[in-house]
């Protein structure tokens, strides 16, 4: 006995797919719209400082150099 899925399972599964896939993307979409808008009040706030921290989780044997370049 063969367990054969009918071509009306299959359409049903496509459209609900691609629904599933529309509502995300506009969801997505939506949510990084608001992102944008709600920065408008930082566009003038000139970025006077900042901090960046690295973390060496392990130690190995190579070795490296990083060199960090600051431009006004």
């Amino acid at each position: 006995m063969s367990a054969e899925i009918s071509k009306n399972t299959i359409v049903i599964l496509v459209v609900l797919t691609v629904a599933l896939s529309f509502l995300g993307t506009w969801t997505v979409v939506n949510e990084v719209n608001k992102l944008e808008s709600n920065s408008d009040n930082y566009i003038d706030a000139p970025a006077t400082s900042g901090k960046a921290t690295i973390t060496i989780l392990e130690r190995k044997r190579s070795s490296g150099q990083a060199t960090i370049e600051i431009l006004d």
